[in-house]
């Protein structure tokens, strides 16, 4: 999957691979349940619905990486 998702580019909503200068390597969200990154997130990119699970608003997003460095 992990190739596949770097290939055609259609990754799952929780599924991201991120590029590296020297290796490519996938992410997962783990769905926890205080949700550190929500919290984080001082541009409220980040939302957490109960039907939805976590929402990701990509033009809200500021590149601040806090999601990233609480993440478990």
């Amino acid at each position: 999957m992990y190739t596949a998702v770097l290939e055609e580019n259609v990754a799952l909503p929780s599924v991201r691979v991120y590029v590296g200068q020297e290796e490519n390597y996938p992410m997962a969200c783990r769905h926890c349940q205080d949700h550190p990154c929500v919290q984080a997130c001082i541009a409220a990119a980040l939302k957490y619905d109960p039907q939805e699970g976590l929402l990701f608003d990509k033009e809200k997003c500021v590149g601040c990486w806090m999601c990233v460095m609480v993440c478990p």
